[in-house]
């Protein structure tokens, strides 16, 4: 897997040490189909922990696009 990202370096560092992609809903292959993934509080409505802690270190928007 390759991660091409311009998150806040503090950031990614804090979703790394709480284990974050176990309950991502970006990581979720079923999401992947969609194409590209729109941020937004639906998408996050399982991981609102993730979601808030996220926007505490500035992310509140976002796009994902899975390429295979």
């Amino acid at each position: 897997i390759s991660l091409r990202t311009t998150y806040p370096p503090a950031w990614v560092t804090h979703y790394q040490s709480e284990n974050y992609f176990a309950i991502d809903p970006v990581l979720k292959p079923e999401n992947f189909r969609q194409g590209h993934l729109h941020w937004d509080d639906v998408l996050f409505h399982e991981a609102q922990a993730m979601w808030d802690a996220a926007q505490r270190f500035g992310l509140r928007r976002g796009v994902t696009q899975c390429v295979m």
